[in-house]
């Protein structure tokens, strides 16, 4: 890739997951552009962050990919490299006169610029300043990252500080003209909080284009069922990375499953189908969806509850080879029993155990048994 460096400008970012200071910045990055694995390579404008291309990872398919979108975004105007030039000035006085810095950075500050020398003027002089403006101040900041840090400040205030925020945080949390960013750090506050605003949101909220943010509603509801959800959840189950946008679908489907089991309905039925068929052990979100299918049997109509006894016969692994590997003998031999656990609730039959291989003879045998059970 070195060749082609120059045509565009890098930025490299990971996370610790330790929520230190480092993390924290970079979950900022990847919230704003809807990252939720990892590696990915996002060809953005950084003029207003407008995502151009989610690049392929193939060296061939990248440089492809880049040679109609590297000029895309035009070259700094005078009065662009002139902000820049002005606020690098500016940085370096401050390293060695702060006060005499002060004056070019507010005059700066007042100037809005394609590459934001004004936003990072601004931060600078609330550092030379010692700049401590109230919360309620940094939360109507016309720069979206110090409304984020603002919400990220009444966060570590935990739980004494939560009722004062309460409405402040919700504003910004339901007002969607907000940006993602801080929407994200609202929603996990008001979930920690007051859970049940965002149960009684939840319709709305999951229409919101993030997988982070999905994931986090979801987690509210699936402790907060709400069958009226049940006709969306199934929309989102089933578009998943097409007709819904994701860049982690199956994540995404994961989390809906955990709430298809209590707020689905016979709808689900179909949206889970085609992951089940697949009757891939390896995949985790199969695990998640199979217990939904059983909890889900309970609560719709007998002729409903067949079809999951059906489907759940349907997603019986493959027979394995003699010489399969043990990591997937293991999970073949777990996707079997969380299987026919959820056949015994959705059948209500006592069920046989399931055999100790998996052989082409001992899975033929082994439904047979299992059907006769059934039937």
């Amino acid at each position: 890739m070195k060749a082609h460096y120059g045509r565009v400008t890098w930025l490299f970012v990971s996370r610790n997951f330790k929520d230190d200071e480092k993390d924290r910045e970079a979950a900022r990055t990847h919230d704003r552009f809807g990252i939720s694995s990892w590696p990915q390579l996002v060809l953005f404008d950084p003029r207003d962050d407008a995502v151009l291309a989610f690049m392929p990872r193939g060296f061939d398919a990248w440089v492809q990919a880049l040679a109609p979108l590297a000029d895309k975004v035009p070259k700094p105007t005078a009065a662009t490299t002139e902000a820049v030039a002005t606020f690098r000035a500016a940085q370096k006085l401050a390293g060695e006169e702060p006060a005499a810095a002060l004056a070019p950075l507010d005059e700066l500050a007042t100037r809005r610029d394609d590459a934001g020398a004004w936003l990072a003027a601004r931060e600078l002089l609330r550092k030379l300043r010692a700049d401590e403006r109230s919360l309620a101040d940094r939360l109507a900041d016309p720069d979206v990252r110090e409304r984020a840090l603002a919400v990220e400040a009444i966060a570590d205030l935990g739980a004494a500080g939560a009722p004062q925020w309460a409405e402040a945080i919700a504003a910004r949390l339901l007002d969607d003209r907000e940006n993602i960013v801080v929407r994200i750090r609202a929603l996990n506050q008001v979930a920690l909080h007051r859970p049940e605003l965002v149960a009684e949101r939840a319709a709305d909220l999951l229409l919101v284009p993030s997988d982070a943010f999905r994931y986090r509603v979801l987690e509210v509801v699936s402790t907060h069922p709400d069958p009226s959800l049940a006709p969306l959840l199934a929309r989102l189950f089933a578009g998943a990375g097409t007709t819904v946008p994701s860049r982690n679908p199956n994540v995404l489907r994961g989390h809906l499953s955990k709430c298809l089991g209590s707020s689905g309905d016979a709808a689900a039925i179909d949206a889970v189908a085609p992951l089940i068929r697949e009757a891939n052990a390896r995949n985790g979100t199969t695990r998640t969806t199979i217990a939904a299918l059983g909890e889900l049997s309970g609560r719709v109509a007998d002729a409903d509850r067949r079809r999951i006894v059906a489907l759940l016969l349907e997603g019986m692994p493959p027979a394995l080879a003699t010489d399969a590997e043990q990591v997937d003998v293991r999970l073949v031999a777990a996707r079997v029993k969380e299987l026919l656990a959820a056949l015994a609730v959705a059948s209500q039959r006592s069920l046989p155990t399931a055999p100790g291989s998996w052989s082409e003879q001992a899975r033929t045998q082994f439904l047979s048994a299992l059907r006769k059970a059934i039937d």
